[in-house]
């Protein structure tokens, strides 16, 4: 999940309310009945009677933030039981049709070969190779079919999104179990398949809009980043306990398959729990979004070519929306962005998340290769990686904000002579002054995550010690921050009514960045796993490099026209 934690009350581009709550259509009474209002405090009466609405309902079928948790918590525990695991497994399989392919195989026709045999720099190469080329395959269907499922949630609920995401995610599971067997008969192409299912199925990225959505049906919009606070809190515990009970599990029974057909089991509890809990979008406003459609659709031409059209509108709009001059400004920012500040941030988070995905796409055929990591040495990366991250997003980070908060505040005294000699009466700064101090810290924090990643991808072929990865993992963790502080700065320059195609352009784009990354990741490790197998890591280190000094031009930039135009 994406972390919802804001450098301050706004809300990021994947929690905003605008896209989910129904204050421009009215309120709905507990019955779903609709009632327009009209006047200047029309949002938050609507929001108020849509909210008492819901408190009048019976508990078990009133939806609550209070039902996510539970679920969040069990999702990151099996996602963290099970992610080492299905590294290794897909492994194993690449191993023994490379075994089959060779005539190397023992105990006759059964697909076996001893451990020890898949760990060739050669074998580990084909298993990363593999696992880049379906998730770049899935990734690139996704982003055809992620903005149409989002679309559709509004018509059938939230939690359509996350059965989806919960399905699709079983079956991946079996598979790889399945394919695991020594008795299996699938080839490769089965995992290509699986790709083409999961993309034509979201992507695996429909998790995070489902949630916050749910969230924001539920809560008001000013608790917002407190309850998605607390699902993050819940989600990071989870991903600690699961690689602890994944190598419980493996050790116990000296199976890596072990913990992926348990978290089998967990998907499919999971899947049940949601049949359970209510729906958090009221029927009446699912019946409004369907009637909209097909008044839409009776509206529009009829022909192929207009459907087209329109589909792929749909999908390269939100990416084109980026572009210069096509995006609005917010009016209340004291040093509102150039031409191509905003399209350059997007670059240097694009740049820097292509860095990212190098090192994570072939992070465990790396180790398994220079260091002979199994997945219970993997499994404690990833405990370790787990509790780095609830200690950054629940102590360091906000430390860090006040720390920054408290230094720009000496700052905000020595020119606030100067601000009140410009402004008058109602014209004074006062709203879009903190949002302005808030702006500056997302640019450092974008700076700080860029230097970061730097120094923890470099240490790594430096130091060439198994304790520095270890290291190296909790300072990605602190990097991290550049995913907020993004999220934040690209949030306050772009106006509420646009932030939705905002978000599906952002969107699309890491999408592609995310596929990129991974690719190059795995083509790099390929040609230098036998002879430089931490190449991947230098080149990384470069990018994020790049990533740098294009946000440290942003901000010598923006402090230079903020002098100026003060």
């Amino acid at each position: 999940m994406q972390d919802p934690m804001s450098t301050d009350e706004r809300q990021p581009l994947l929690y905003s309310p605008e896209g989910s709550r129904h204050g421009d259509s009215g309120a709905y009474s507990q019955n779903g009945d609709r009632h327009q209002e009209d006047g200047p405090n029309k949002g938050k009466t609507d929001e108020a009677s849509r909210l008492a609405a819901l408190q009048a309902l019976p508990w078990y079928q009133r939806p609550s933030v209070y039902w996510l948790l539970p679920f969040v918590l069990v999702l990151g525990i099996d996602m963290g039981m099970s992610t080492a695991p299905i590294t290794y497994l897909i492994i194993k399989i690449v191993c023994r049709r490379y075994q089959q392919s060779n005539n190397l195989l023992f105990d006759g026709d059964m697909l076996y070969a001893p451990e020890d045999s898949c760990d060739a720099p050669e074998i580990q190469a084909m298993g990363a190779t593999l696992m880049s080329r379906t998730t770049a395959l899935e990734i690139a269907i996704g982003i055809f079919t992620i903005g149409y499922y989002t679309s559709l949630s509004d018509r059938y609920g939230r939690k359509f999104l996350i059965y989806l995401t919960l399905v699709q995610g079983l079956i991946q599971q079996a598979l790889i179990f399945y394919m695991s067997r020594p008795t299996n008969t699938l080839g490769l192409w089965a995992l290509y398949v699986n790709a083409i299912f999961k993309g034509l199925s979201g992507a695996g990225m429909l998790l995070d809009p489902s949630l916050s959505a749910y969230t924001s049906d539920c809560v008001p919009s000013g608790e917002m980043s407190k309850f998605m606070g607390i699902t993050v809190v819940f989600v990071s515990v989870g991903i600690i306990i699961g690689p602890m009970l994944g190598r419980f599990l493996i050790t116990s029974t000296g199976r890596t398959s072990t913990p992926v057909m348990v978290s089998v089991c967990i998907t499919f509890l999971l899947v049940l729990f949601m049949a359970v809990i209510p729906e958090s979008l009221p029927k009446s406003a699912q019946l409004d979004a369907e009637r909209e459609a097909a008044e839409r659709k009776a509206r529009n031409d009829g022909s192929v070519l207009a459907k087209a059209k329109q589909f792929f509108k749909s999908i390269f709009d939100p990416v084109l929306f980026l572009l210069p001059g096509r995006m609005e400004t917010a009016d209340d920012v004291d040093t509102p962005p150039s031409r191509y500040t905003l399209l350059i941030i997007i670059a240097a988070n694009g740049v820097l998340q292509v860095s990212i995905e190098l090192v994570r796409s072939v992070f465990i055929p790396y180790m398994n290769v220079v260091y002979s990591w199994t997945a219970v040495e993997s499994s404690t990366y990833y405990i370790i990686k787990g509790i780095a991250s609830f200690v950054v997003f629940t102590a360091i980070f906000p430390g860090l904000q006040k720390v920054y908060k408290k230094i720009a505040g000496q700052e905000k005294k020595s020119r606030t002579v100067h601000d009140e000699t410009q402004f008058t009466g109602d014209a004074a700064p006062a709203v879009s002054g903190e949002k302005n101090a808030a702006v500056r810290m997302d640019l450092i924090f974008l700076i700080f995550g860029c230097i970061v990643f730097l120094v923890a991808f470099i240490i790594v072929p430096l130091s060439k010690n198994e304790t520095i990865v270890l290291v190296s993992a909790c300072i990605q963790e602190l990097g991290n921050v550049v995913g907020p502080a993004y999220l934040a700065f690209m949030t306050s320059h772009v106006p509420s009514h646009q932030t939705g195609k905002a978000l599906g352009g952002m969107a699309g784009l890491n999408a592609i960045f995310t596929s990129v990354g991974t690719l190059l990741g795995a083509k790099i490790f390929s040609k230098t796993s036998t002879t430089a197998p931490s190449t991947v890591f230098n080149v990384a280190a470069s990018i994020s490099f790049l990533a740098f000094l294009i946000t440290f031009g942003v901000w010598g930039s923006y402090r230079r026209r903020r002098v100026t135009a003060l």
